[in-house]
């Protein structure tokens, strides 16, 4: 039975990206992202995007999980 395809997983404790396949019930461990990040958010492309703690946007490659800064979207305030 096809359970679909494999879902990127993040651990913000460990920063690390992880690949979960419903079929198998494998995880494998892509890498280290090396930031931390708040949102995540994959496309149907594959591509995969995060925004860190202090408003940067950065791209996510899904083979080795190295994070590539896009662009400063916006600051973060305590305030609201």
């Amino acid at each position: 039975m096809d359970r679909g395809a494999p879902l990127e997983v993040y651990d913000l404790a460990t920063q690390n990206l992880y690949r979960f396949n419903p079929n198998t019930a494998a995880v494998t461990l892509v890498g280290n992202t090396g930031k931390d990040y708040s949102v995540i958010a994959g496309l149907g492309d594959g591509g995969i995007f995060g925004v860190d703690l202090i408003g940067n946007l950065y791209r996510i490659n899904a083979t080795t999980a190295v994070s590539s800064l896009v662009a400063h979207l916006f600051d973060f305030s305590p305030d609201g």
